[in-house]
């Protein structure tokens, strides 16, 4: 549990970096690494990137270590990941989100 990562959102010509907190929630015990990149959805403003990120859709089964994962906030931004693991696989559920933060 409490598992924390980061990353670097690119909108309107800037970089911005971001914390992600609560990755625990419905991953398999066994990764020891997450990685992905992806593209976002709907961001305006980059004040509504910030947020609690729910799964809403998975690009197939992720238990090969590498998946799609479609997120989204209560601002109704969507990230949208690929994702690749080491460990034993990645099965993240709905139940709980990732709050992500700005650095």
């Amino acid at each position: 549990g409490g598992s924390t990562g980061g990353g670097k959102l690119e909108f309107q010509g800037k970089t911005y970096e971001f914390k992600i907190s609560g990755l625990t929630a419905g991953v398999n015990v066994g990764i020891t690494e997450v990685k992905g990149n992806g593209f976002v959805y709907e961001l305006k403003d980059v004040a509504k990137f910030p947020g609690t990120y729910t799964v809403f859709s998975t690009g197939g089964a992720a238990g090969a270590g590498a998946g799609m994962l479609h997120l989204k906030n209560e601002n109704g931004v969507i990230m949208s990941i690929g994702t690749t693991s080491k460990g034993l696989s990645l099965n993240v559920g709905s139940a709980s989100g990732v709050k992500v933060t700005m650095k």
